[in-house]
Formats: structure tokens, C-alpha cells, sequence
């Protein structure tokens, strides 16, 4: 059976299968048989989240002219013309109030402590 969190909807079916339609967070499937069958009901399942993709966890980074002392880390990347050479911005802290993102070096005014670098896919 599948469960359905935006229609609300139950839906039951002839048979079971392991091969996966679609993974999202609004599905809750159970599989239902007798007592003999839970062997055969665990392998299943097994295998079914062997088919789940791996979704990294949404990493929050900041733009430059955005406080980045909690973030830690910088969205913003600088490239040449082709793409051929890039480069991210590092999180500096200017003083004890703000850190920002800036290309390079901090600038020389401001504290400098390196507190992180470009976002990581």
C-alpha cells in the first residue's frame, strides 16, 4: 500500500514490487502479507532502497554583502571569460559584528580571520 501526504489517498495493490515509481517525502509505503512471507517482505524492501537516490543535505551559504558569519561559507564565483579559471569567494570577518564573502584577501581594514571559503557541492 502507498500513502499520500498532499492527496491524502490510500492506495492498495494486487501484487508487490520492488522497483521504485518515485522517492519523495510526501510517500509512506508499507508492504503487507502474512508471517511466512516477511523474509521475502524484508529482501524486498532491501532492494527497494537500494534504488533510492542519494540527496545531499541543502547546504546554506551567503552572497556577498550578506553576513556570513554564521554560514561560513560563500555562494559567489569569479571566472574568466571561457569558464577556464574560476574562483570563489572566501568568508572573512571584517570585525565583531559582520563577516562577509570577497574575492581573494580580506581587505586590509578589517580583521581577516578566515572563517571559510566557497560553497562545496
Amino acid at each position: 500500500s502507498v500513502f499520500t501526504v498532499a492527496g491524502k489517498t490510500c492506495a492498495l495493490f494486487d501484487e508487490q514490487s520492488s522497483q521504485a515509481v518515485e522517492f519523495t517525502d510526501g510517500y509512506n509505503s508499507s508492504y503487507c502479507g502474512s508471517l511466512a512471507e516477511s523474509d521475502s517482505m524484508m529482501d524486498k524492501m532491501r532492494n527497494l532502497y537500494k534504488m533510492k537516490p542519494y540527496i545531499p543535505p541543502v547546504v546554506q551559504c551567503s552572497w556577498a554583502g550578506e553576513d556570513c558569519g554564521q554560514t561560513q561559507c560563500c555562494n559567489n564565483i569569479d571566472c574568466n571569460w571561457d569558464y577556464t579559471k574560476c574562483t570563489g569567494y572566501k568568508c572573512f570577518k571584517k570585525d565583531a559584528l559582520f563577516a562577509g564573502c570577497k574575492p581573494g584577501s580580506a581587505p586590509a581594514v578589517w580583521d581577516g580571520l578566515e572563517l571559510g571559503g566557497q560553497r562545496q557541492p
